[in-house]
């Protein structure tokens, strides 16, 4: 009797820490997907788009949402039109991830914009 209610014990503790682990990856991958949708990204596509496309996605959205008055009408239709087609999954499929390139460079140039402003201000202080 003394055995079998241990070994009642020992399940029910078992039980317990899988539990709580399984409580505990939910409530870390629901903070981790919100992140990933404040960057702009679909937790979704994570594991099949390239890393450079990502990188791209999360810059192009950034820029549209904070240097929209630093990028000219084409370059913000480009930004639109990359951010559209990586949000739709049979385009981000057939996407090469030189495709990146452009929408990286746009981006670079707003941040060697805003470093010379920076620089500017920090310059005259």
């Amino acid at each position: 009797m003394v055995l079998l209610n241990s070994f009642m014990k020992e399940t029910i503790r078992k039980h317990d820490l899988q539990y709580q682990v399984r409580r505990r990856e939910n409530i870390d991958t629901a903070n981790t997907n919100r992140w990933l949708r404040t960057q702009g990204i679909d937790a979704a596509s994570l594991t099949t788009t390239p890393t450079l496309l990502l990188q791209a996605q999360q810059q192009a959205y950034i820029a549209l949402k904070s240097f929209y008055h630093m990028l000219n009408t084409d370059e913000r239709n480009r930004l639109k039109r990359f951010t559209q087609k990586m949000n739709n999954e049979q385009c981000r499929k057939k996407m090469a991830k030189e495709s990146a390139y452009p929408i990286l460079k746009i981006t670079r140039k707003i941040n060697r914009q805003l470093f010379k402003k920076y620089k500017a201000l920090t310059k005259s202080v």
